[in-house]
């Protein structure tokens, strides 16, 4: 009897079950266009020209002002400008912010500088709230959140020297490479300001410093002028370290004369091979019962032929009495 085939049975549906959203994202989800901030806190970077260079690092003399508050609704883009360009430096020579200068913003934690948005007056308030949303995303409080504006400024590559040697001798403000020939030329000049008696002879480590900052100068002083000699707290560093190996080597040269009279060595022939031995001399002037100084004045005296008197003397200090 025939079979009747089995009906497949029905493919059971399965429901995909909700995705669980990180912080992250339940941020992002939070945090839409129209949720602007009404104050932001702004960093401002100063950089040298050019804009948007790869490896444009921070410069050392010129430190990343602190932090503002900026309103959104009541400060504008010249505000915003006006304000960077109170936190150039004025002090520092040829360093300024361009008049036509424009301020960039780095969009999110990890954007590199080519990515870094130009900010204008059209712009600029609607670039700032998106990098201050794009930190929401990742999670930061609002409170902490910190928007990054770099304003890039004209960094001479060649800074003005605070050497006090070129300045004193009027060879110019500008730092060369020093070169062999140059270093070679500025220790010769030292040690004719030594033999001269212009100075005294520096330490080690000042006469290496000094050597430095005389083959960076313009030019040397003249040897009819005095060399003076840099004022500055890393040259009176270099000086305190040259005492303090001063009173090493001092202390050491003591320690070593103590040893040189304190032992010497005795030489010992053991199996038919010599020895070398120190020994303590005082202790070995105790063990022989030989005084605690050296014999050597008396071996010489005795060497020593001393005139004789041509007429003897009556002794009578040592007559015998009758």
């Amino acid at each position: 009897m025939p079979t009747s085939p089995t009906p497949p049975r029905a493919a059971r549906s399965i429901s995909p079950s909700p995705a669980r959203s990180s912080p992250a994202e339940s941020a992002m989800s939070d945090t839409s266009e129209n949720d602007n901030p009404e104050h932001l806190t702004i960093q401002l970077n100063i950089r040298k020209l050019p804009a948007l260079a790869a490896h444009n690092r921070k410069l050392g003399d010129l430190p990343d002002p602190p932090t503002w508050r900026h309103s959104c609704k009541e400060d504008t883009f010249h505000i915003l400008c006006a304000r960077i360009r109170g936190c150039i430096p004025t002090n520092l020579p040829g360093v300024r912010w361009p008049i036509d200068g424009q301020p960039y913003v780095k969009p999110s934690k990890h954007a590199t500088a080519k990515l870094f948005q130009l900010l204008d007056e059209n712009t600029y308030l609607k670039s700032l709230q998106k990098a201050w949303r794009m930190e929401i995303k990742r999670g930061v409080s609002p409170e902490d959140v910190v928007v990054h504006i770099f304003a890039y400024v004209q960094y001479p590559e060649a800074r003005v020297s605070t050497s006090v040697v070129g300045a004193a001798a009027g060879g110019g403000t500008t730092i060369h490479r020093a070169t062999a020939s140059r270093r070679a030329a500025a220790t010769e000049r030292i040690q004719q300001a030594i033999d001269d008696g212009q100075i005294q002879a520096p330490g080690p480590i000042s006469r290496i410093f000094l050597t430095q900052r005389l083959a960076q100068d313009a030019r040397l002083p003249d040897p009819e002028e005095p060399l003076p000699l840099p004022e500055t707290a890393t040259y009176r560093q270099a000086q305190y370290l040259d005492s303090q190996i001063e009173q090493v080597n001092q202390r050491r040269d003591a320690e070593e004369e103590e040893h040189v009279s304190k032992y010497q060595k005795l030489e010992f022939r053991i199996q038919g091979a010599v020895l070398s031995f120190e020994v303590n001399v005082g202790n070995m002037r105790s063990i022989l019962g030989l005084p605690q100084h050296g014999l050597d004045g008396l071996g010489r005296l005795g060497r020593v032929d001393l005139p004789r008197p041509q007429d003897d003397m009556e002794d009578v200090d040592h007559q015998d009495s009758d």
